[in-house]
């Protein structure tokens, strides 16, 4: 982290400015079970590039990765520099700690426990959530390729990234066209039967699937 001098100014000119990286110090990573090798890494490589020790705390819906994780992790690097953590139910209780800043990729509703928890000591955080995103397709559009998209960014990693769509809006001339071209595309993607297709992938949380199943039977008794 180099340091980078500013130029003074009138005001400043017997003075010495510039910008002096530091790191912040011990951080605490708490990481997703969706994508839980990528949304581990990709801040822990951030947080050691700047000079951080660290904590990783990996989702418990992801032992095997979790276990595979420490395993490399406390193999190559200093363990009294970089830990990680994989047993349940210890993030709330991690977040009641004093660390320097602290990184969380999850839930919504997890994400504000998380900054009331932090928010006690001043401490800084960065969450990254999940959230509700729409989809609008015109008229005009070219229906195959805005069907093709939707149906890739609806059923990859089974729907589980932050990207997915929760609501297609169409204008009404071309909703049914539209309903045939999205199932053409999972039918080119999967075959004709999704659930004996190998290229589909499937939810590993009990909890997370019977949220689906809900969420599909709301859709259902509002359609009917």
């Amino acid at each position: 982290m180099n340091e980078k001098e500013i130029s003074t100014d009138v005001f400043t000119i017997n003075a010495r400015q510039g910008i002096f990286p530091q790191p912040y110090g011990t951080v605490l990573i708490m990481s997703p079970w969706n994508y839980p090798l990528i949304l581990s890494i990709e801040p822990l490589i951030g947080a050691i590039s700047a000079g951080n020790t660290v904590i990783l705390k990996t989702s418990e819906l992801v032992p095997h990765t979790s276990e595979i994780l420490k395993e490399l992790i406390h193999k190559y690097l200093d363990i009294e520099c970089y830990t990680v953590i994989t047993e349940p139910e210890t993030g709330q209780f991690l977040t009641t700690l004093k660390f320097d800043y602290i990184f969380y990729t999850g839930s919504t509703r997890v994400g504000r426990l998380v900054y009331q928890a932090a928010s006690q000591r001043l401490t800084p955080v960065t969450l990254e959530l999940g959230g509700k995103n729409s989809c609008y397709v015109h008229s005009d559009a070219d229906l195959k390729k805005a069907a093709t998209k939707i149906a890739w960014v609806k059923t990859i990693n089974a729907g589980q990234i932050c990207i997915s769509i929760n609501c297609i809006l169409a204008h009404k001339s071309i909703v049914d066209q539209l309903i045939e071209e999205i199932i053409k595309s999972l039918r080119t993607f999967y075959g004709e039967d999704i659930k004996s297709s190998e290229d589909y992938g499937r939810i590993i949380s009990c909890e997370h699937t019977e949220y689906l199943f809900q969420a599909y039977h709301i859709i259902v008794v509002l359609k009917n």
